[in-house]
């Protein structure tokens, strides 16, 4: 309302013409219009919104259902990591970290779930993610499409700075229903 006051209070409603005098010189005649009363606007009630809360992030362990009712679970996260085979090595500067995860289609699904290792990425303390990489550990974690009831069980390799641990690692499941979720490694 403040802002209001301040608009009607910089209106001058004066309109300024030029006039002559008898002389012939020129003098400012003003004239002062009149405004209608200010009016009292009342706002109707107010309707408060409650923004959806944020996805509670998961122990180490704890199994996520997705919306489609796939089930998912990181059972453990290590970090540095070495690799099983000696020729694989991370960039340098980096580190490796890999993670065990797993996934279920719903029992009762009735179509297939695709499961893949690109559902997964890790959420840096910089808001960055990392994608997952070659694995280096077996048995590495494969695509595929699972029937009602099948699971699928491997690890994650990724690359990260050496000595910056991630957030939170996320699984995103945008094909099957859209929904994702987060643990804290």
């Amino acid at each position: 309302m403040p802002s209001l006051l301040l608009l009607v209070a910089g209106c001058s409603g004066e309109e300024k013409k030029p006039a002559a005098t008898a002389s012939g010189s020129q003098t400012t005649q003003t004239t002062l219009h009149s405004f209608p009363p200010a009016r009292t606007v009342t706002a109707g009630p107010t309707r408060t919104t409650t923004p959806a809360p944020a996805p509670t992030a998961l122990a180490i362990g704890q199994e996520a259902t997705t919306a489609a009712g796939t089930t998912v679970t990181v059972y453990a996260y290590e970090q540095p990591a070495v690799s099983d085979d000696q020729i694989l090595q991370p960039d340098p500067g980096n580190e490796y970290a890999i993670a065990d995860v797993g996934g279920c289609a719903s029992p009762s699904a009735t179509k297939t779930s695709y499961f893949s290792s690109g559902f997964f990425e890790l959420q840096m303390p910089d808001d960055t993610r990392r994608q997952n990489t070659i694995s280096v550990r077996e048995p590495a974690l494969h695509t595929a499409n699972l029937s009602a009831g099948d699971c699928l069980r491997g690890w994650l390799t990724f690359q990260v700075p050496i000595g910056t641990r991630p957030k939170f690692i996320i699984a995103s499941d945008f094909i099957n229903s859209g929904s994702s979720s987060k643990w804290i490694p």
